[in-house]
């Protein structure tokens, strides 16, 4: 048995070493194949989690007028949960949008400045409202238009967002067929 191995041993050293520039590049092909295989794989593993990750940045806000009460808000909220369009929506009270406020433009002195020149907190109560899909945030907007507090609601952000939503969307919906 130990000479069988030798001889097959021998056999394929003889072998590789008479055709070794074949060998070479047959190594060669095999090592560029396992790369781009694995780079692409990466690559779409890649492209799935940035797709996933503008969709999740992406959202509507309602703003509300200064004398709605929270449980007005926080009722509108539950509502709006209920919609099978809507993936979340994330309540933002006056005190928290203004540290929000505070924290991302605290290196910008002109603008605090003019924060402490108002001295009162003049940010409003809103709701940030993400959905599954694009398409969906129009039907979203059109429930709160006309929804019970539609006298209540300063603004909807949707008009000045909805090209951006639709070429983010655009965007990621063609890059996801592409991976």
């Amino acid at each position: 048995m130990l000479v069988s191995f030798r001889r097959i041993v021998r056999a394929g050293w003889t072998a590789f070493s008479r055709s070794s520039l074949l060998n070479i590049a047959t190594i060669f092909v095999l090592v560029i194949t396992i790369s781009l295989v694995t780079s692409l794989f990466f690559l779409n593993k890649s492209v799935n989690y940035l797709s996933d990750f503008i969709r999740d940045r992406v959202d509507i806000s309602v703003y509300f007028n200064e004398d709605v009460s929270e449980e007005d808000v926080l009722a509108l909220k539950q509502e709006i949960e209920q919609l099978p369009e809507v993936k979340d929506v994330k309540y933002v009270s006056k005190e928290k949008a203004l540290r929000e406020f505070s924290e991302k433009y605290k290196h910008n002195k002109d603008i605090m400045e003019s924060l402490n020149v108002v001295g009162s907190n003049p940010l409003l109560v809103s709701l940030n409202v993400r959905s599954w899909e694009a398409d969906q945030y129009s039907n979203i907007s059109n429930f709160l238009i006309n929804s019970k507090l539609k006298d209540s609601i300063n603004e909807i952000d949707y008009q000045q967002k909805e090209p951006i939503i639709q070429k983010l969307f655009s965007v990621t919906s063609s890059i996801n067929k592409f991976g």
